[in-house]
């Protein structure tokens, strides 16, 4: 493990995760952000200062570092990057949690000096490590510091998956743009309904409880989170006009009365999701019981 970490966006969830995670493993924690983190992060120092803003005192912090987290929004991240690549010590690991691959790992390719690894994990942070998708672009060549890094996840229980950064933004857009799009405009669809839930939970089905606590699952994070992955990810316009092609072609199907053409889609996504129902059918009859009770 390393003997020093620093995590810049400490005071925010996915900071305060790897914190949290690495408390108790012998290195000593260090946090960097615009705002004092929760007692609960169990940080050992803090440092108030906005990394996007190079200072001084930030400089040296960065200097000590042989892991650095950074936990920002696309945005400050990128602004970031030059000073924080610049000031840690040569061969320091350099990890992101950035939704959207493509431009961060574009910019750490040419950065020889660090070592770099750009992560997606792809669950709420409540939630820890342990069993949890976590994708994993490697945005240079692994070396000692981020073969430790990959290490350290996997002893804390995430399962991991190799992609490149080009991969890894085609399969987000949709597991994560088109599936939040779907829930949001669920939710919206319910607002103008004048949907009261506490009647209609009384005449729903199982299918719609579920997908009723979804949204509550999504609706109860950081609406600042879910505005980024639609606003930021490149193929977000894409995914959303598909999803309302797709919405379009079922009213179409319907509005003909082409139950054939209905039935033959119904029998194509059934094939598709086959190869499959082994890993899916524990996960639907769970959450279909724990929304039964």
């Amino acid at each position: 493990m390393p003997k020093h970490v620093i995590v810049i966006g400490s005071s925010g969830k996915i900071g305060g995760l790897f914190a949290r995670t690495l408390a108790g493993t012998g290195a000593t924690l260090t946090g960097i952000d615009v705002v004092e983190p929760p007692l609960t992060t169990h940080l050992d120092t803090f440092l108030m200062t906005d990394i996007t803003a190079p200072s001084a005192d930030a400089a040296h912090v960065l200097a000590r570092a042989e892991w650095v987290f950074v936990c920002l929004p696309e945005e400050s991240a990128l602004r970031a990057l030059p000073f924080v690549t610049e000031s840690l010590p040569p061969g320091a690991l350099w990890v992101d949690t950035l939704s959207v691959k493509q431009q961060v790992c574009d910019a750490l390719m040419y950065i020889a000096r660090v070592e770099s690894v750009s992560i997606n994990p792809l669950f709420a942070p409540d939630l820890g490590f342990s069993n949890q998708n976590v994708a994993v672009v490697q945005a240079s060549p692994p070396g000692p510091r981020a073969t430790a890094f990959m290490q350290w996840l996997e002893t804390v229980g995430a399962r991991i998956v190799t992609l490149s950064a080009a991969a890894h933004d085609r399969y987000s857009a949709t597991t994560q743009v088109a599936t939040h799009a779907l829930l949001l405009a669920f939710g919206m669809l319910l607002e103008a309904a004048d949907y009261d839930v506490g009647v209609a939970l009384k005449v729903s089905t199982p299918p719609h409880r579920l997908l009723l606590s979804l949204l509550h699952r999504v609706t109860s994070g950081d609406p600042d989170l879910y505005w980024s992955i639609q606003q930021s990810h490149s193929l977000g316009p894409d995914v959303r006009q598909s999803l309302i092609h797709a919405i379009t072609a079922l009213d179409r199907m319907v509005a003909a009365g082409d139950a054939g053409t209905f039935v033959s889609t119904f029998e194509r996504l059934r094939a598709r999701l086959a190869a499959a129902g082994q890993a899916l059918e524990p996960i639907t009859r769970a959450a279909l019981e724990a929304v039964s009770r």
